[in-house]
């Protein structure tokens, strides 16, 4: 993650993280609200 963050010149590679876990929600692969149901709440 800190690796891809300084490619994208990101200070913090939590934020990478955090993009990984959305993606892996709304795809169905880790339990969580995907970004659809959380616009609708």
């Amino acid at each position: 993650m800190k690796a891809v963050a300084v490619k994208l010149g990101i200070d913090a590679a939590e934020t990478v993280r955090t993009w990984v876990r959305r993606t892996e929600i709304d795809a169905g692969r880790r339990p969580g609200t995907t970004t659809m149901d959380a616009e609708e709440i």
